[in-house]
């Protein structure tokens, strides 16, 4: 009888130390493709035109890069972005723009002037939306926002914003806010993305004047869409 318990005490021992063991292997496994799948979601996703290859001259402006702290770019997690400052002698102005590209849609959500620039001491004055025509003719609609910084004695900031997503164009988050957009990016799909595009300037007339030149080269950056022959064309013997 001795016999037949300490048999079962070893059987039991066994099941235990198999249990342990199996635990431990699933809980190791868990751990290395976890670890692989982060390194995959936090990979950049690049373009194959990245935004740095526009150029900082077209037609009469001429562009300087402007300096992202690394705090706002790991806030904004972009794949890749563009932030540069352009100004046109002739017309005596300047406008700032800032283009951001993310295959990992879900990072771009809540990232719109109504929210970052009161963030940052602005008042928003209103929103209005407006159709922007290119030097290609295309056409584009975006959201004008009007934001005034009280006690500064500074003129009004208008802000231009739009979105391209998969290579349409939108001016609302609700084209990329659905669940399917929250799942991560692990095939590496540079063509399933969303880019915001924000041009801002203290007139519309110049606003549109700089919309009008430099938004074609910068679109046409995108995956799907489509860049209109005639333009192509003229860039190509350039």
């Amino acid at each position: 009888m001795s016999e037949n318990i300490a048999k079962c005490k070893f059987g039991v021992m066994t099941s235990w130390l198999v249990a342990l063991f199996l635990l431990l292997s699933s809980g190791i496994t868990y751990h290395i493709l976890a670890t692989q799948i982060n390194a995959v979601v936090n990979r950049p996703i690049m373009l194959e035109k990245p935004l740095s290859s526009v150029s900082n001259r077209i037609g009469g402006w001429r562009g300087l890069d402007v300096e992202v702290s690394e705090t706002v770019l790991k806030a904004a997690a972009n794949d890749d972005y563009l932030m540069r400052s352009y100004t046109n002698a002739s017309l005596r102005a300047s406008v700032s723009l800032y283009v951001a590209y993310s295959a990992r849609p879900r990072t771009m959500l809540g990232h719109r002037p109504s929210v970052c620039y009161p963030s940052a001491g602005y008042v928003h004055q209103g929103t209005r939306k407006i159709e922007i025509v290119t030097s290609s003719g295309r056409r584009i609609d975006a959201l004008l926002h009007r934001f005034n910084k009280p006690l500064t004695g500074t003129r009004d900031t208008l802000v231009l914003n739009f979105y391209i997503v998969n290579g349409a164009f939108t001016t609302a988050e609700k084209g990329f806010s659905g669940v399917a957009w929250r799942t991560p990016n692990i095939k590496g799909d540079a063509a399933r993305y969303v880019t915001q595009v924000q041009l801002s300037a203290v007139s519309e007339s110049v606003l549109r004047k700089a919309a009008a030149e430099l938004l074609e080269p910068i679109v046409t950056c995108f995956p799907g869409v489509a860049c209109p022959e005639s333009y192509c064309i003229a860039e190509e013997t350039q």
